[in-house]
């Protein structure tokens, strides 16, 4: 690759190393929209009704699993050690609650353990077919893409340096992006690995020119606000 500038932006594609899918499921007053494909991609906010009060596992679900940082299709169980130094940054209007996980029979496993929801968006990623990006919903603007575990492996905008530490960007369906300070922490704490936080690279204008897709993010807000 010709000389890059590596952004203070890291990402992370979600992978199988860190999913659960669907032996952990959120209760919540109101069905939570985590369930909810789009609510993930796209990063929607949880009125206080939809915020989870409990986890509840399937039968015969392994809790040793769970390590430190799980996924639930898009959302995430984190252990306190990770909770703990997430407080300290800004999330935004992301959820970040502490809630009881269960067995199946109701006995609740020692925890504590926390329920992320990311619902914070800026426009990050400048998607290219040469870092694997492939357009996949032409009228929400969304891509899809599984780009090398490695620094500068894709590229983004310098304005979405500054702001909240933990986001979404609504085209990439798998990705979320963290500040830095954030990664740094978490990686002097020993925490997080299971991200395999990797540091962005600058978009330069040819870059821009050569997408393979535009944003539509207006189509990527829950119905009524867009």
């Amino acid at each position: 690759m010709p000389h890059m500038t590596l952004s203070t932006i890291h990402f992370s594609q979600i992978s199988g190393n860190t999913s659960l899918k669907l032996p952990v499921a959120p209760e919540s007053a109101s069905p939570c929209p985590c369930a909810d494909m789009d609510a993930a991609f796209f990063g929607w906010p949880l009125i206080d009704e939809q915020v989870p009060t409990r986890l509840v596992a399937c039968e015969g679900f392994d809790h040793a699993r769970l390590g430190d940082v799980r996924m639930m299709e898009l959302h995430f169980i984190l252990s306190g050690r990770v909770a703990d130094i997430l407080t300290e940054f800004d999330l935004g209007c992301s959820r970040l609650t502490r809630v009881p996980l269960v067995s199946a029979n109701g006995v609740e496993i020692s925890g504590p353990w926390y329920h992320l929801h990311i619902a914070e968006r800026k426009d990050t990623l400048v998607p290219l077919a040469k870092d694997s990006f492939d357009g996949i919903n032409k009228e929400r603007g969304l891509v899809s893409g599984w780009p090398d575990t490695a620094p500068g492996a894709i590229a983004v905008e310098l304005s979405a340096e500054t702001g909240v530490d933990l986001w979404r960007d609504p085209m990439w369906d798998f990705g979320i992006f963290a500040s830095v300070r954030l990664v740094e922490t978490l990686k002097a704490a020993g925490l997080g690995e299971e991200f395999a936080w990797m540091p962005a690279r600058h978009a330069t204008e040819v870059e821009r020119a050569d997408v393979v897709m535009q944003r539509q993010n207006g189509a990527t807000l829950p119905q009524g606000l867009a």
